[in-house]
C-alpha cells in the first residue's frame, strides 16, 4: 500500500516513456514512484540521486541488463513534477542530465502547463 503525501504530475514525454514499457517495467516505475509519491525530497539512493540545480532522478531497473532513469523536481508543496525519462545506456549520461535542467526551467517558467497523472498510486 501506498500512503501518499506528495503528487506526482508527469509531462508529455515521461507519459509516453511510461505507456511504452513492458508490464514488468511499469511495475518498477509505479513501485519506484509510490517509494517516492511516499518520502518525497528524503528518498535517497538507491532509488533517487540528486542531479544539482534541483532535478532528481528516480530510478529503477527494467531487467538485469537495463536500467531507466526519470528526472524530476519540486516546484514547491506536496508537488513533484516528472520531467523526463531515458533508459540509462553510459556510466554518465551528461547529456541527459542537462536536458533534465533544461526542461526543469522551462517548467518553471510555464507554470500554466496541463499535466497528465499517470502513475496510479
Amino acid at each position: 500500500m501506498c500512503w501518499v503525501l506528495y503528487e506526482i504530475l508527469a509531462e508529455p514525454e515521461v507519459v509516453e516513456f511510461l505507456y511504452q514499457l513492458d508490464p514488468a517495467g511499469r511495475a518498477a516505475a509505479d513501485h519506484r514512484a509510490c517509494l517516492l509519491a511516499e518520502q518525497g525530497p528524503t528518498l535517497g539512493e538507491p532509488y533517487s540521486r540528486n542531479l544539482g540545480d534541483g532535478v532528481r532522478e528516480l530510478r529503477f531497473a527494467l531487467s538485469t541488463s537495463q536500467q531507466a532513469r526519470i528526472t524530476y523536481w519540486f516546484p514547491g508543496g506536496p508537488l513533484i513534477i516528472m520531467l523526463t525519462a531515458f533508459i540509462k545506456q553510459r556510466q554518465r549520461e551528461m547529456r541527459e542530465v542537462e536536458r533534465a535542467k533544461l526542461a526543469r526551467k522551462l517548467c518553471e517558467a510555464q507554470h500554466d502547463r496541463t499535466y497528465e497523472h499517470i502513475i496510479t498510486l
